[in-house]
């Protein structure tokens, strides 16, 4: 879907070729057709490929798995259990156990004979409670040169609003003032915040803010006893 979205982007906007589009996706230009008749990618058609292995013996297998449905689950045949049944009936037939697995585990999910639990945290915040705050790379035009800067993003967890300015270094002042500044543009301090490892140091070593000495003639100081300051292995929100 998102490459459709960037052909279509390059033809109407860009090379406006074909040929162009395809050589420079390194796709065919069959598909540069396609997307640029349609946004979503045509369907194609799902044959079901022959099974010479499982075939003979998948009836035997679904009336097995069937039955299963009004015993206790106690009581239910593993796949194991199944290929033990099939070489001692079916002596003459010879099957792998991986591939009696595979199908009986395919099977199970299609009569609901195995649910498997979708595992998800919530993400809810308080209001002004937590912000996640990170440092990326950018290259800019300034004053007719390309340079790369630092630059800093924080983001408020409740509604989303997101802070950033730009630094040509990740220094351990610009860190300070990009917060003051953060939390003006918020509207206030939060409670908590978490925090990539920071690339900043004024002594060739990186520092955690939590051993960052707050000093009274700072404007962020004052806020240094209303903030909690919590190392991040991966802050999720503003890494993406």
């Amino acid at each position: 879907m998102d490459l459709f979205e960037e052909i279509r982007r390059e033809y109407e906007f860009g090379l406006a070729s074909i040929a162009g589009v395809a050589r420079k996706f390194g796709v065919h230009r069959r598909m540069v057709r396609e997307a640029i008749e349609s946004a979503i990618p045509m369907r194609l058609p799902v044959t079901e490929r022959p099974r010479p292995t499982i075939g003979p013996v998948a009836g035997f297998i679904d009336e097995v798995l069937e039955t299963d449905r009004q015993a206790p689950r106690k009581q239910r045949h593993t796949a194991h259990r199944i290929w033990v049944r099939i070489t001692r009936e079916r002596p003459g037939y010879q099957i792998a156990e991986s591939t009696v697995r595979q199908y009986v585990r395919q099977r199970k999910r299609t009569l609901g004979l195995r649910v498997l639990p979708e595992a998800f945290v919530p993400q809810q915040y308080a209001w002004g409670d937590e912000a996640q705050v990170d440092w990326y790379e950018a290259d800019v035009d300034l004053d007719g040169e390309r340079v790369r800067v630092q630059v800093f993003a924080m983001r408020s967890m409740a509604s989303g609003a997101a802070f950033h300015r730009a630094y040509l270094r990740a220094t351990q002042q610009a860190f300070l003032e990009a917060h003051e500044l953060g939390f003006h543009y918020l509207g206030g301090y939060v409670g908590d915040r978490c925090q990539e490892a920071p690339s900043f140091s004024s002594s060739r070593r990186a520092r955690s803010p939590s051993k960052i000495r707050w000093r009274p003639t700072w404007p962020l100081a004052a806020a240094s006893s209303r903030c909690r300051w919590r190392i991040g292995v991966n802050c999720g929100v503003v890494t993406k």
